[in-house]
């Protein structure tokens, strides 16, 4: 994953230019953003919030005329998160994943991720997943495929 520079979360907005298409600048969050949502995912459940090789990365995205992020956090271990921000800052989308992989270049409109989802059983499977911006506060997953079955955790 990359590294983002930068000490505090920058909220750039999107603007216009004459006419053509937008000129977008988008959100770059900080370690402490990104840790603070590692440590809300931990209190949630998912994970130890244990730093195990913080890193992160954003992808840019164009969804209803709205310049946003994609925030992919991998905290070792297997735990990872998927965080999603428009250009004011605010989060539109935040989910945990086990053992995410982000998939460049699904579009400027789309997120593609595969993660393992362990049933309660313990019995799994690797799922992979297209998440769909319809709107600028509207993601949800617009294909769901299931890559392979029957592991056990």
């Amino acid at each position: 994953m990359g590294r983002i520079c930068g000490s505090a979360l920058l909220m750039l907005a999107c603007s216009s230019t004459a006419g053509h298409a937008q000129a977008c600048r988008w959100v770059r969050p900080d370690s402490s953003f990104v840790r603070a949502k590692v440590d809300t995912f931990s209190r949630g459940g998912f994970g130890t919030g244990e730093d195990l090789g913080l890193q992160y990365d954003t992808i840019q995205l164009y969804v209803d005329h709205d310049c946003e992020t994609a925030v992919v956090i991998d905290w070792g271990a297997g735990g990872g998160a998927l965080v999603i921000l428009r250009s004011d800052g605010r989060v539109v989308y935040s989910n945990a994943y086990d053992n995410m992989e982000v998939h460049r270049g699904a579009g400027r409109t789309h997120v593609a991720i595969s993660f393992r989802a362990v049933r309660g059983t313990g019995i799994g499977a690797s799922r992979f997943v297209v998440l769909c911006g319809f709107a600028m506060d509207v993601w949800s997953e617009c294909l769901d495929i299931e890559q392979d079955r029957g592991f056990r955790e």
